[in-house]
């Protein structure tokens, strides 16, 4: 479905289209000067628009199916991360090797490894007039980079201890790194498609909306020009003036 925004490009390269049917329409009396106004000139920005158009759609296509794809390989890893921790302890790994997992563990939940304590306030948690204390500052580093990095380290951590030797596929070490190398990838793929939308739609931007030479702008000089040969109440005018242009 396409975006709002992109609705809004669209339509404005559609009206764009009726504009110069109109001109066409109007024979030899559309003659303006300025060669940016010449039919030519027009069907030439038209031909722009809709090619980095289609490229922004394209390209926000793959960022938004690239973010999908990295969802999808992060979404299992909380449970995972659970089941090392039972694979972990259940090879009577020692309690170092126990607690330093635990603490990449925690921080893949996304909660603190030990509760923080509260603080004492003076107000009674009681007295209804008593001002809300502050909210703490959550630790949780949940950021996509961030998860990959306590993954990893919680894989560093299974590295160390050689009673981590499970049956189970799922939690061998040579799974887990192949899923922290597809993480990376997935990771690394959304980056890459981020880029290459931004610039697509800077280039899109470029060409509906520079001032004086981006579609917008030529369409309302279009107009002018219809209105300075036809005048305000002519047919010709009225009929160009319905069409709507939304500038950025």
């Amino acid at each position: 479905m396409a975006s709002t925004s992109e609705t809004g490009h669209v339509k404005n390269i559609n009206a764009f289209a009726e504009l110069i049917v109109i001109c066409n329409n109007l024979g030899a009396k559309y003659s303006p000067t300025k060669a940016a106004l010449k039919l030519a000139a027009l069907g030439t920005v038209l031909t722009n628009a809709k090619t980095t158009m289609q490229k922004s759609i394209a390209t926000n296509a793959s960022y938004e199916k690239a973010r999908n794809e990295r969802a999808i390989v992060f979404k299992p890893l909380k449970q995972l991360s659970s089941k090392i921790m039972s694979a972990l302890k259940s090879a009577g790994a020692n309690q170092l090797s126990v607690d330093n997992a635990r603490t990449w563990h925690h921080k893949i939940q996304g909660s603190r490894a030990k509760p923080k304590k509260a603080t004492n306030t003076s107000a009674s948690s009681a007295d209804p007039s008593a001002p809300a204390a502050k909210k703490t500052v959550s630790s949780s580093q949940q950021s996509f980079d961030k998860v990959i990095e306590h993954f990893e380290r919680l894989l560093g951590a299974l590295a160390t201890e050689p009673l981590y030797a499970p049956n189970e596929n799922e939690v061998k070490v040579a799974t887990l790194q192949t899923l922290l190398s597809d993480m990376k990838a997935k990771n690394d793929a959304v980056m890459s498609a981020r880029i290459a939308a931004i610039n697509d739609n800077n280039g899109r931007d470029k060409v509906l909306y520079d001032p004086g030479t981006g579609l917008a702008d030529i369409a309302l000089a279009v107009k002018v020009y219809i209105h300075s040969v036809f005048g305000s109440n002519s047919p010709e005018y009225l009929n160009a003036l319905r069409l709507k242009f939304t500038k950025r």
